[in-house]
């Protein structure tokens, strides 16, 4: 399942926090959306979803209109890790991920089998095991992170969108949520995770859209878009090679 946008635009206040973006995100591909904090990466993420305004442009499924399927169909069809991590629901781990199986469900007949082994698969994936019978409102930030992404994983969706998928974890957990990631697209799987780590960008990600004011200013292999030029428009990040990144060119294959 290919997922396209064009001449995305997005606006609050009179200001574009999204501006005539354009990405494809084809199956089995690993995307990268990276750039400074404001560059308008989540809003693009939630314009992809449907879960925002859009003052113009389009986003297809297969070439079919987002916002012409129904709820259920998108909520199968992609997943998504968000941003917000809060859990307002008084609600065990393994509670949380079975939420996932939700867009799969048909009236009140319960989990099905199906649904139970989708749910162990994901908390397989995040060793999160440990975790299943404790409620998410006791989590460190790390562990609700691992525990809402095996949520998203539950949905066993061809895409996965994911914001900032390692913010909060500790180093081990960073790798291990990256090889996830990169497993999941060697499945079949689309994935676009919105990352602040250009290390790990580079080193995983297939492709990277670098966003700066809310236009993708680069798009294509790490290689091509991690360059001086544009980190120091991005990231005002001056000098050659960048002195913030000494190592950053290491990373890519």
């Amino acid at each position: 399942m290919k997922l396209e946008a064009r001449n995305v635009t997005v606006s609050a206040r009179g200001r574009a926090i999204v501006d005539d973006a354009r990405l494809s995100l084809a199956p089995g591909e690993l995307v990268g959306l990276i750039g400074p904090n404001g560059a308008g990466k989540s809003t693009l993420l939630r314009a992809l979803l449907g879960a925002t305004t859009r003052d113009a442009g389009t986003v297809t499924l297969n070439g079919t209109d987002l916002a012409s399927l129904p709820a259920q169909a998108r909520a199968r069809a992609i997943a998504f890790l968000p941003q917000d991590r809060r859990v307002e629901w008084r609600l065990t781990a393994h509670d949380v991920v079975m939420l996932g199986r939700y867009p799969h469900q048909a009236g009140f007949g319960g989990p099905t089998p199906a649904d139970r082994e989708a749910v162990a698969r994901a908390i397989a994936a995040v060793e999160g095991e440990a975790l299943l019978d404790r409620p998410v409102s006791v989590l460190s930030g790390g562990e609700r992170t691992r525990i809402l992404l095996a949520r998203a994983l539950a949905v066993e969706a061809p895409l996965l969108l994911a914001d900032e998928p390692i913010a909060a974890l500790d180093p081990y957990h960073q790798l291990h949520v990256m090889e996830i990631l990169q497993a999941r697209a060697r499945s079949g799987v689309g994935v676009l995770a919105v990352i602040h780590d250009l290390a790990l960008a580079a080193r995983f990600m297939d492709r990277l859209i670098l966003m700066n004011a809310g236009r993708v200013i680069a798009n294509g292999p790490p290689a091509s878009v991690l360059t001086p030029e544009n980190l120091a428009q991005a990231y005002r990040i001056a000098g050659t090679p960048p002195a913030r990144i000494p190592s950053l060119t290491s990373f890519i294959p």
